[in-house]
């Protein structure tokens, strides 16, 4: 990106973030103010992507909510429209509008289907598996979680892996099998353990303890409690106490 570029997004990255609480109630009039801050329009999907994005992750999420789906007017490229509506699927969910989040992951992979990106088709059907869970279709959402899976296995994604494991043990945790809930985080277990990621480790064991609980079994609850306490964490950095 030359300099001239990279200095607009950083004029528009601060004019987003000094003005985007004050337009959560009216996130169409805050887009035609970014449109109006000298963007040229062959770049308008781009910058608007890029807004909606660091305003979903800062959890504006009205305003990127209408950055992408205004976005989604001037993009053209296939990947990239993929990305916006995977990325606007996730803004619906964070409104808990499970629906229209299905809606959005399900046109997001419809443009992954037409091109050879096995991470982005992963990313979409986990989190379409996870968004059926939430809305309480749970067939809807094993059958993605399964679809997930069988992408991380095939591409071999050992960072994505557990994260299939994980979403399949939540799904079967609220159609109250905790057998299998125990099932798929044993897996997720076995996998951090290797792999050093403490964080999720630490939520693994939480899980555990939860679902064998469920399962009237104190002492194995106890001991994934114990677990889990083992494992302090401190900000970005990780300690494990023995």
């Amino acid at each position: 990106m030359d300099k001239e570029k990279l200095h607009m997004y950083k004029e528009i990255e601060r004019l987003a973030l000094k003005v985007a609480k004050n337009y959560e109630k009216n996130p169409d009039k805050f887009v035609d103010v970014i449109e109006e801050a000298n963007v040229p329009e062959d770049m308008r999907g781009d910058v608007l992507f890029f807004v909606g994005s660091m305003l979903q992750i800062r959890l504006y999420l009205n305003p990127a909510r209408a950055c992408m789906e205004r976005a989604l007017i001037y993009i053209r490229d296939t990947e990239k429209i993929s990305r916006c509506y995977i990325l606007l699927g996730l803004v619906y969910y964070d409104l808990e509008n499970y629906n229209k989040a299905i809606e959005c992951y399900k046109k997001g992979l419809e443009y992954l289907e037409k091109l050879e990106n096995g991470a982005g088709k992963l990313m979409g059907y986990i989190n379409l598996g996870i968004a059926y869970n939430s809305s309480e279709h749970f067939d809807e959402a094993v059958k993605y979680g399964e679809i997930a899976l069988k992408i991380a296995l095939d591409i071999g994604d050992k960072k994505m892996e557990p994260v299939c494991y994980m979403s399949l043990g939540a799904v079967y945790y609220a159609l109250e099998n905790f057998e299998k809930t125990v099932e798929y985080l044993s897996k997720a277990e076995d996998i951090y353990k290797k792999t050093g990621q403490m964080d999720a480790l630490k939520e693994v064991y939480r899980n555990m303890a939860v679902a064998y609980e469920k399962m009237k079994n104190p002492k194995k609850a106890e001991e994934y409690k114990r677990k889990a306490e083992k494992i302090k964490i401190f900000k970005d950095r990780l300690k494990f106490c023995l």
